[in-house]
């Protein structure tokens, strides 16, 4: 089972809770609302109904799903949270902290469940993990805690490394991440250079300059590039002669030393 089904499998969880936790009544079809990213249903989704089917929920017994989908980053995300919202849904199961972001501004009262979540403290979405307040929880797929861990297996697996490149998307989430990554490296001795990934084009340049800047080992933010492309990622680490670490899931049956 890959991590994000995984996730999802628990993220039905955190659902069932949130729908015990309210007003028991026999017999009462709940209604859930989903904002999930993509086109279309995927295997997640029936991983979710899977989990759901565990904890005594059946589809058309004792709920219903209405799910929208967009795309990462998609203008539509507000449009599309306030349909659901005005769907007078009981809970709300989100795919990832951005989306449970524009679902937060528009209701303070439905149930907003979160999986999986990067950053949700620092974005801004919850007040903190172990008290998140107002109508949010989840699951936090990404802390800052949950990177540092990541150069310390490095050092670890590779105890005379002291530059790595870190491979990393735009934006102010991987801002984040690289930040977090770096503060952990200057504990470990560690020179960090971090090079932008717009697309799968820029990564035989990201290996060639990592080369030529004296890294010793790569590793990578969390993007879905980099799971996409990790048999290229691995690859290229393999030619080029670099320890690589990565989070994405069959990272290393791709090739990578270690994810």
């Amino acid at each position: 089972m890959d991590r994000r089904r995984f996730l999802l499998i628990s993220l039905a969880g955190a659902l069932a809770a949130a729908l015990a936790a309210g007003a028991q009544q026999t017999g009462k079809m709940w209604r859930i609302g989903g904002l999930l990213l993509g086109s279309s249903p995927s295997r997640c989704l029936g991983a979710f109904q899977h989990g759901l089917t565990e904890f005594g929920y059946k589809e058309g017994q004792n709920y219903s799903l209405d799910t929208r989908f967009a795309e990462a980053g998609s203008a539509k995300w507000p449009q599309l949270a306030d349909e659901v919202v005005r769907l007078k849904v009981d809970v709300i199961f989100t795919d990832g902290t951005a989306v449970a972001r524009d679902t937060k501004q528009v209701t303070s009262t439905i149930p907003i469940v979160i999986g999986p979540g990067i950053y949700p403290v620092e974005t801004g979405v919850v007040a903190s993990l172990a008290r998140p307040g107002g109508n949010i929880t989840g699951i936090a797929m990404l802390t800052p805690d949950l990177l540092a861990k990541r150069v310390e297996i490095l050092k670890e697996a590779v105890p005379s490394v002291s530059k790595v490149v870190v491979l990393r998307g735009p934006g102010s989430t991987q801002d984040l991440m690289v930040k977090d990554l770096r503060a952990a490296a200057t504990q470990f001795g560690i020179r960090l250079q971090a090079i932008e990934i717009r697309r799968a084009a820029d990564l035989p340049g990201a290996f060639q300059s990592a080369v030529r800047s004296g890294a010793e080992a790569v590793m990578s933010t969390q993007l879905e590039l980099f799971s996409t492309h990790r048999i290229q990622v691995a690859g290229l680490a393999l030619q080029h002669r670099l320890p690589s670490l990565s989070g994405e899931p069959g990272a290393a049956a791709a090739g990578s030393l270690c994810a």
